[in-house]
């Protein structure tokens, strides 16, 4: 199994991985999430948890995570989004504390 260390963690990943015996099972990979280090359709599946709202068009992103994707390979995402049910007035001050503490661009 293929791991992608896309973030702050990459060193530890390999460590914690190691320390829990399963580094012989997991490969850590260092790499850019829109140019990614492996040919296409690699995995079985994928997740990200608050990382592809950091890309800067969610379009690009989004395409190269498909591309190492098996046909009918399922992909899961946790991010922040605004919907239309999104009222300035009412929601900005959370919307600005969110986009502080998580280090995301204002849109």
């Amino acid at each position: 199994m293929t791991t992608g260390g896309f973030g702050l963690f990459f060193e530890p990943a390999g460590t914690h991985n190691k320390k829990a015996g399963l580094d012989s099972l997991c490969e850590v990979v260092q790499g850019n999430y829109l140019e990614m280090p492996f040919p296409e359709n690699s995995f079985d599946g994928a997740y990200s948890i608050e990382a592809t709202c950091h890309a800067p068009k969610l379009e690009e992103v989004y395409a190269e995570i498909f591309r190492v994707l098996k046909p009918g390979s399922l992909y899961v995402s946790y991010e922040w989004v605004t919907t239309d049910k999104y009222e300035k007035r009412k929601h900005r001050r959370f919307k600005e504390q969110t986009l502080t503490y998580d280090s995301l661009q204002k849109t």
